[in-house]
């Protein structure tokens, strides 16, 4: 896959905020690589660009940075979803049959999130069928350790 470079100066150059250290400003253009048939997602808020390529969209950055950069392509979003999240004491890296067994069982789509800094891990359960999100993360629950033992 090819790369192209983004020009030296964003499309919103006149009212960009460059960062004021000089280090940071030398590197934008080494960071804004991006494959051939990208789409480029520049923000006012983000130093660097996010990008879609085909289906994924690829968004980087502090949590506010991401959200204006999600704000930007939210309607090319569509349809109806649910979630369903298990808090667990269970290790992230112990819960490699527990997201397969859910995979070969039901149709849902899968994350964990690692415990850190006093909060349980999470198991988040996504799929468009409420009653199927409900019945995998029930699955889930009952072979995960509850947060508090």
């Amino acid at each position: 896959m090819g790369r192209r470079r983004l020009p030296r100066e964003p499309p919103s150059a006149r009212t960009w905020r460059w960062p004021s250290s000089p280090s940071a400003t030398r590197y934008w253009p080494a960071t804004a690589a991006l494959p051939e048939d990208a789409r480029a997602l520049l923000t006012e808020a983000s130093f660097n660009p996010g990008c879609v390529v085909e289906n994924v969209y690829v968004f980087h950055g502090f949590p506010e940075e991401l959200r204006v950069m999600f704000e930007e392509v939210a309607d090319e979003f569509g349809g109806d979803v649910v979630s369903a999240v298990v808090e667990t004491a269970t290790p992230e890296g112990a819960l490699k049959n527990v997201l397969a067994g859910v995979r070969e069982r039901f149709d849902v789509a899968m994350g964990s999130y690692p415990a850190r800094q006093g909060t349980p891990g999470r198991v988040k359960v996504t799929g468009t069928d409420p009653a199927e999100v409900e019945r995998a993360a029930e699955w889930v629950d009952d072979r995960v350790a509850d947060p508090g033992t």
